[in-house]
C-alpha cells in the first residue's frame, strides 16, 4: 500500500505556472526595468513643443480648463503636445520587450469650443482638444488609428487606452505614436504597458 501511494504520488501531473509580469514606461520615468525613457520629437515652426505639462500648469489649465486632478495621470506626470497641421510630425517613440502594448492618454473635453490663448511662448492660437493618431511597431503602421472630439462635458478622461496590441512575438520592439498629419490633434501622452 505504501508503494501503491508513492506511486500516485510520482505520477501526478505538477502544475506549473508562469507569472507573467507586468512592465510599465512613464511618459516622465520611462521604463524602471531598462532606465529607458520615451523620446519626443518634432517642435514646429512657432508653436508647443513636448511639454512636461505638469511643470507648465498654468497654460494646461489656461489651455484646457481647471478641472484637472494631478492625482489621476500616472505618477502624476503627462507629456502634452499640440500639433497644427502645417506644423513638422510630433511623434513619442519607446522601445519594450513583450507580447502585448496597451498607449493610455488622458483626453481633454472642453465645455465649449477652444478658444485663442496667449502663452508664455507669445503664440495665439486656437486650444486643440482633437486627437487624431496613428501608430507604427518596428518600423511598421499598425492597422489602428484614435480619433476623439470633445463631448462638451468638461471632464477630463484618465486612462484611456489609445491602442492595445496583443499576440506580439516574445522579442525587442520599438512603437512610434504620432499625430496625424494633414489635421490638427493635441496629445497628453500619460503612459504604456507591457506584458
Amino acid at each position: 500500500m505504501y508503494l501503491a501511494g508513492l506511486f500516485l504520488f510520482i505520477t501526478r501531473p505538477i502544475a506549473v505556472s508562469a507569472q507573467v509580469q507586468t512592465g510599465y514606461i512613464d511618459d516622465e520615468y520611462g521604463d524602471p526595468r531598462t532606465s529607458l525613457v520615451p523620446l519626443y520629437s518634432g517642435p514646429g515652426s512657432g508653436t508647443f513643443d513636448w511639454l512636461q505639462a505638469a511643470n507648465f500648469s498654468s497654460q494646461f489649465v489656461a489651455a484646457y480648463g481647471d478641472g484637472f486632478d494631478v492625482q489621476r495621470a500616472f505618477n502624476q506626470t503627462w507629456h502634452w503636445t499640440e500639433f497644427f497641421r502645417l506644423d513638422n510630425l510630433r511623434t513619442v517613440t519607446f522601445s519594450f520587450t513583450g507580447t502585448s502594448l496597451n498607449v493610455y492618454c488622458i483626453l481633454p473635453n472642453p465645455v465649449t469650443s477652444p478658444s485663442n490663448v496667449t502663452n508664455e511662448f507669445n503664440r495665439d492660437a486656437p486650444v486643440i482638444s482633437n486627437y487624431n493618431l496613428t501608430f507604427t511597431l518596428d518600423k511598421f503602421p499598425v492597422n489602428q488609428s484614435f480619433m476623439h472630439t470633445s463631448d462638451g462635458s468638461g471632464q477630463f478622461q484618465y486612462n484611456f487606452s489609445v491602442l492595445s496590441l496583443s499576440g506580439l512575438p516574445q522579442t525587442q520592439h520599438t512603437f512610434v505614436m504620432s499625430a496625424l498629419t494633414g489635421t490638427n490633434s493635441t496629445i497628453l501622452f500619460d503612459y504604456a504597458t507591457y506584458e
